[in-house]
């Protein structure tokens, strides 16, 4: 007789949030950006730190990339590129400003601007005739 097992494993998934919801900075995706709302962070030297670089509230700080294993985050604020541990953006909330895309609508976006070209040049009748 067979066993069948059960494998609780937490879902790798994470939520994506939507623009107007509140999270922490370490949550977002590439591609999103938030407003700078509040440090929830007792280290007094590297909130500091932080505000010296240019995180201060209402900032919008957009999510550049990720690194393959995860950590440090590329992030731009105020024109410039910034490098961030994760553990030092978990205790930063923001407000979402921008919503998430995905890497299937980027291509679908891509055919459709590729298909309206075609249809414009059809349109635009033959140049060399």
């Amino acid at each position: 007789m067979e066993k069948s097992y059960e494998i609780n494993q937490p879902s790798k998934l994470k939520k994506i949030y939507e623009v107007g919801e509140t999270c922490k900075l370490s949550e977002l995706k590439v591609g999103q950006a938030g407003k700078l709302i509040s440090f929830s962070n007792d280290n007094k030297a590297l909130r500091r730190r932080l505000l010296d670089m240019g995180l201060t509230k209402n900032v919008t700080i957009d999510i550049q990339q990720i690194s393959p294993l995860g950590d440090p985050i590329s992030v731009e604020l105020r024109g410039y590129q910034l490098c961030m541990r994760k553990e030092d953006m978990e205790n930063i909330l923001v407000t979402v400003t921008k919503r998430y895309i995905s890497p299937e609508e980027i291509k679908e976006e891509k055919k459709k601007a590729k298909l309206q070209k075609k249809e414009e040049k059809k349109k635009g009748g033959n140049y060399y005739g």
